[in-house]
């Protein structure tokens, strides 16, 4: 039975694979479905596409940079990948699902990512910049939007159903990892004009002036972002396709984001996601596997954590027994983690997915692959599968080469 998921994220493949796993032809694309579908038991496909990307950002570039070979390559590729995958994928036996981001609204070229050589922003945060998450002094957290405001939940949804148009996706599957600088602190955004507003009409409080009660003030901002997802929800179910939603496991988003509220539990109870994969984190880039601003996101770390990886730590943010660092199998470290994990879906996720009809994946793309880990988990009393990379699956059938890595000092 073909229960796991295979997360395919395109642009990696172009960019750094050759022969068939670079996915720059139907045909390949085609050859390698078969392997996932006989080699990992893949039955559905999280296809994080490139044409939204093109279509709503801009991109900048240092003078004298070359252009980004990616996406010369995906301007000439002579075929409709979205066209095939809901085609020819789904006549595999496949669902695809196209594989969304929402808080990745990019960065400007002073942020430093990759040395300051590249940047982007989307053409909406460039236009809207009140709708990107701000603190007290009202500076923009780059990438990030604040869901309180109408107009950044709209538009993520035209943005999303543009991603749709025309084609029969099963659904759409949304990441909430970001690969936007972290905030220095956990509370240090999210004090928008809306969320303000908010919170005064309900507490009182203005918090711009006064103290507040933390978690109140994270909770009301996660409240839009259930919001967001029951709108986008509603959508989809109009063109009968699912919602599946990626989180970080625990109540908290954390990193590169902040404390945002997560109510991952009212997505279960009213039936507003249909799946929900934990385990969805930000703290290394799922294909190349480098840290995400190494030099700014590793606030909070655990002390073990912080040694393995050489990174320093700091402080403010929430849930941190329950991030998912990749650790050598065997380690005290590693058995201490997938003990926090099967406890976390025995006693946290796994019921209520049952009793209310919702899919539960664990995304094991931040680890090593192992088929016996991934049985195990298989055998777990409510997981659906778990969702494996394409990239990785690569990597780990090119033994003794290093994964391909782009520059990313920052």
């Amino acid at each position: 039975m073909s229960r796991n998921v295979i997360s395919v994220s395109w642009g990696d493949h172009l960019e750094a694979w050759d022969g068939d796993a670079a996915l720059d032809t139907a045909e390949k694309i085609l050859r390698c479905a078969e392997e996932w579908k006989s080699a990992h038991g893949a039955g559905a496909i999280y296809w994080r596409e490139m044409r939204t990307m093109r279509r709503f950002r801009v991109s900048f570039s240092a003078p004298g940079s070359p252009p980004r070979e990616v996406f010369n390559t995906y301007d000439n590729l002579g075929f409709d990948e979205h066209e095939l995958i809901t085609t020819e994928l789904k006549e595999m036996g496949f669902e695809v699902y196209l594989y969304a981001t929402m808080f990745d609204e990019g960065y400007p070229l002073s942020e430093g990512w990759q040395g300051g050589i590249y940047g982007w922003q989307s053409q909406f945060s460039l236009a809207n910049p009140e709708c990107l998450a701000t603190d007290k002094e009202g500076r923009p957290h780059y990438g990030i939007l604040e869901y309180g405001h109408g107009d950044a939940r709209r538009y993520a949804i035209r943005r999303i159903l543009a991603g749709l148009e025309g084609y029969a996706f099963d659904g759409v599957f949304v990441c909430t990892r970001s690969q936007s600088k972290p905030a220095v602190y956990g509370d240090q955004f999210g004090f928008n004009q809306p969320v303000v507003e908010e919170f005064e009409k309900r507490y009182g409080i203005n918090i711009l002036e006064r103290n507040f009660d933390l978690d109140a003030w994270r909770r009301v901002r996660g409240e839009s972002v259930t919001r967001f997802f029951k709108d986008l929800k509603g959508e989809l179910s109009k063109r009968g396709m699912k919602l599946g939603v990626g989180v970080p496991r625990g109540d908290y988003i954390g990193p590169p984001l902040g404390n945002l509220h997560l109510d991952w539990r009212t997505w279960i109870q009213e039936k507003i996601v249909d799946s929900l994969t934990i385990d969805q984190i930000a703290v290394r880039c799922p294909s190349f596997w480098h840290l995400m601003w190494p030099k700014h996101r590793a606030y909070g770390l655990q002390v073990h954590d912080q040694d393995h990886y050489g990174i320093k730590g700091g402080s403010g943010y929430e849930d941190k027994r329950f991030w998912s660092i990749p650790l050598p199998k065997g380690s005290p470290e590693y058995q201490e983690a997938m003990d926090r994990l099967y406890g976390a879906i025995r006693d946290d996720y796994a019921p209520l997915c049952q009793e209310h009809g919702c899919k539960l994946y664990v995304a094991r793309m931040w680890s090593v692959h192992d088929p016996e880990e991934n049985s195990r988990l298989l055998d777990t009393e409510g997981v659906s599968g778990v969702v494996i990379g394409s990239f990785g699956v690569e990597a780990e059938k090119r033994v003794g080469e290093a994964r391909p890595q782009i520059v990313n000092p920052y």
